[in-house]
């Protein structure tokens, strides 16, 4: 499976567990690399190439396509703040970089 460049779910009408693949570098394999250490008596990795690239089992349930959040402007400016509260009541703040990746960093945390 070398140099495999696209995301592949697949499972048959019935099954509990649906085939995965996943490309090195994409966020489909971190998915299912952080859910395989998370949930390991569920999500199983069955094949880690040369190429970066994953083969994995997961339960069908797992499997979820949705339409991406959108977000007014004041949504953005809301969920951001408290985004950085509630790091603040872990002790944990955001880097000082440009309002651009802050507005990225509660985007992407937002999405579930």
């Amino acid at each position: 499976m070398d140099g495999v460049n696209e995301n592949v779910i697949e499972w048959l009408r019935g099954d509990k567990t649906a085939a995965v693949t996943a490309p090195g570098n994409s966020k489909l394999k971190g998915m299912i690399t952080r859910l395989a250490e998370k949930c390991p008596d569920e999500v199983e990795i069955l094949e880690r190439n040369k190429d970066g690239s994953i083969f994995a089992h997961v339960p069908v349930e797992f499997v979820v396509i949705r339409k991406p959040r959108q977000m007014s402007d004041a949504q953005m400016e809301t969920a951001k703040l408290n985004f950085e509260k509630a790091k603040a009541k872990k002790g944990v703040s955001l880097p000082n970089t440009s309002e651009e990746n802050k507005v990225n960093s509660v985007q992407n945390a937002l999405r579930v």
